[in-house]
């Protein structure tokens, strides 16, 4: 009988060895599983932040387009108002003057002007 119970004794003995054992290497797989998952979400984690910097940079870029298109509209704008209101003045101020200057009445249109600036 205490053969039979050590027979059990190392049979439960090496059961339990490979069953350690066998758990031993499922830990070392599930840890080298988990280094791996890591690596990559680091990696999908640095792809996102270029994919972001790249988005941003995208809506960055056509803003600065929209502005630029927006503010060469309104230069343009200005620049036709600008000659619109500049050619209404001009018209404005040939309205006003009369097609010859008046003369006045004691200038005598032979006799030419004196240089020194005294009359006479």
């Amino acid at each position: 009988m205490k053969r039979l119970s050590s027979l059990i004794l190392f049979v439960v003995l090496v059961v339990a060895i490979g069953g350690g054992i066998y758990l031993y290497q499922q830990n070392l797989a599930a840890e080298a599983e988990i280094a791996q998952l890591k690596a990559e979400v680091a990696d999908l984690q640095a792809q996102v932040e270029i994919l972001e910097k790249q988005t941003v940079q995208g809506v960055v870029d056509e803003a600065n387009a929209r502005v630029k298109s927006g503010l060469h509209n309104l230069l343009e704008a200005a620049e036709q108002e600008f000659e619109r209101l500049q050619k209404t003045l001009e018209d404005s101020l040939e309205e006003e003057q009369p097609a010859s200057p008046p003369t006045a009445p004691n200038d005598d249109p032979k006799k030419a002007p004196d240089p020194s600036g005294i009359e006479t």
